[in-house]
Formats: structure tokens, C-alpha cells, sequence
């Protein structure tokens, strides 16, 4: 007795192949909707601060931006934790590289120097570090070539990696999905900080 053959008269093809390549397509789609939703809002955030800080003196920059100070006058969510008294004492210090940072020819020149004013101040962290020398940068007109990670940006980075954090303090843009390369590294790390955190917090 021959065995009965296969209906195949309502089967759906399949056109996208195994349920992994499935994941991975939706994991793209839903990224690239991500950065879209993204730069229709949220974006809009960071080109105002960006704006905000290249209209400003160099020495009002450097103070501004240790205190954590956005557009508005009020101070950025990032240096609550710090403080107005150890923000403005971080300013008082980077203040003394004012000829320094003037002579800075990339955003790692001015980093360092946010560096050695964190370690030498407590309470002033990662974060306060990187976010004041991408204001002071911005006036400066000297932007970020790899993504630096800190806290707030690792939750995005492992989203956006499959799970894995590379160690270190910056990823090559190169490294992440080519839906993230269309932006800047200073762009992509504002993004992941956003797009990592829980959905009832949607500012970075």
C-alpha cells in the first residue's frame, strides 16, 4: 500500500525562512522603527543642547556644563545625582584647563581632561565625565569617533548587540548593527541610552 501523500494545498510558503531568521527580522524592523521614532522626537532634545552650547563663550560652556545646565536653565536628570554644589566645583576646576581645552584638537583631548577633574573630585562620575566634555565639544565643534559607554548607556548596548557588552569605555561604530551607523557615535549613544531604558522612562 503506497503511503498517503503529503497535502500541501493550504500550506503558507515560507518566506522568511527558520523562526531564528524571523526573529532577526522583526529585531531589525523594530530597530530601525526605534531610530525613526527617534529622530522625529527624542532627537530633537540633543540638537538643542548641541545648539545651545555652540552659541556659548568657551569659559561659560566649560561651566555650564559641569553643572549639567540644558537650554532651559534647569539641570540635566544625568547630574541630579551629582549636585549643584559638586557640579559647580567641577566647573571651578576645569575652569584652571582653560587654555587647555582651547587647544584640544579632538573630543578624547577635551575627555581627557573631563578625566582628571572626575578623579580628583568625589562624586563627579563616568557619566558627569562624558557628558561634559560632549557640551564642551559641542562648542568647540569636536565630536566623539567611537561610542562610549557608561551608566545608563549599558542596557541599550546589550539590546543592540545581541546580549554581549564589549568591555571598555568605547565601542567602534563599526560594531553595531548598520541601522545604527547612519548616526553619529555621540548620536548612537544618546539613542541606546534611551532605547535601553524601560518604556515609562523615555528621556536620556
Amino acid at each position: 500500500m503506497n503511503k498517503r501523500s503529503k497535502d500541501t494545498r493550504f500550506q503558507v510558503p515560507n518566506t522568511y525562512g527558520d523562526s531564528a531568521n524571523i526573529d532577526k527580522k522583526i529585531e531589525k524592523m523594530n530597530l530601525l522603527n526605534a531610530i525613526q521614532v527617534y529622530k522625529s522626537s527624542d532627537y530633537e532634545r540633543l540638537f538643542n543642547m548641541r545648539n545651545y552650547y555652540k552659541k556659548r563663550s568657551l569659559e561659560i560652556a566649560i561651566r555650564d556644563a559641569a553643572a549639567g545646565k540644558n537650554p532651559d536653565g534647569s539641570m540635566n536628570s544625568h547630574q541630579w545625582r551629582v549636585g549643584k554644589k559638586k557640579g559647580d566645583e567641577g566647573g571651578q576646576e576645569l575652569v584652571k584647563y582653560f587654555d587647555e581645552i582651547q587647544s584640544c584638537q579632538s573630543f578624547e583631548d577635551i575627555f581627557q581632561i573631563t578625566e582628571k577633574v572626575k578623579n580628583k573630585i568625589w562624586r563627579l562620575g563616568d557619566l558627569w565625565s562624558y557628558d561634559v566634555a560632549l557640551r564642551i565639544g559641542f562648542n568647540r565643534n569636536l565630536f566623539p569617533s567611537k561610542v562610549y559607554v557608561q551608566r545608563g548607556v549599558i542596557a541599550g548596548v546589550k539590546k543592540a548587540l545581541n546580549g554581549i557588552r564589549p568591555r571598555g569605555r568605547c565601542i567602534p561604530l563599526a560594531a553595531f548593527p548598520k541601522e545604527l551607523q547612519q548616526l553619529e557615535p555621540y548620536e548612537v549613544e544618546n539613542f541606546l541610552c534611551i532605547w535601553g531604558k524601560d518604556k515609562g522612562k523615555k528621556y536620556c
